[in-house]
């Protein structure tokens, strides 16, 4: 009911660069939490600011790691960036 609507409300809540807890946890390398976001339906292709996605920004951090579980769960590597 309303508790799993709250729940589902802060998967893909922004911060105000426009990112997602997704795309936060992809740039810091954190997989656990990359898994679990993933696992509760957060968007593997939301855009934060500069158009940038979580596997751009784990991928530009070096978390290979936190891209591979991306790529698995539907993130597209072809979506570009607007800087």
């Amino acid at each position: 009911g309303k508790r799993k609507q709250a729940v589902l409300s802060l998967i893909d809540c922004r911060d105000k660069n426009n990112n997602t807890p997704l795309s936060e946890a992809a740039a810091g390398g954190n997989s656990d939490i990359v898994k679990f976001l993933l696992t509760s339906k957060a968007n593997p292709n939301s855009r934060g600011m500069f158009g940038r996605t979580p596997i751009w920004r784990a991928a530009f951090a070096g978390h290979i790691n936190c891209v591979q579980l991306l790529l698995e769960n539907g993130a597209d590597p072809r979506l570009y960036t607007q800087d």
